[in-house]
């Protein structure tokens, strides 16, 4: 409902499929539906991995998903904006956000 008040909601999800952000993009109007695929390689992703829960879904009997891991994930088909977090710092990674948003008469 936001969205009828000219309200801009940033929402942070997983969205595995293909089929699921087509379905977000009819709901919400094109001008103001933005996919940003936040790109790392699995190398990395475990690397990071504070919580030990790659290490922890590699067990015989873990019961542990991971998009992308031990679940299925479709890489975007056309994301308006990808951040490449293992080659751009965050401090980066914002300054694209930053742009893009206001290339895009956003804020």
């Amino acid at each position: 409902m936001l969205i009828k008040h000219n309200i801009s909601v940033c929402v942070s999800v997983v969205s595995s499929f293909e089929e699921s952000r087509t379905k977000a993009k009819e709901i919400i109007d094109d001008d103001r539906y933005v996919l940003s695929y936040i790109k790392c390689p699995l190398e990395i992703c475990e690397k990071r991995d504070v919580k030990g829960l790659y290490k922890a879904a590699r067990t015989e009997n873990s019961k542990i998903i991971l998009s992308g891991f031990n679940d299925p994930y479709d890489v975007p088909n056309d994301p308006n904006l990808i951040l490449d977090t293992d080659k751009n710092s965050i401090s980066e990674c914002v300054e694209k956000i930053k742009n893009y948003l206001v290339k895009n008469n956003l804020v």
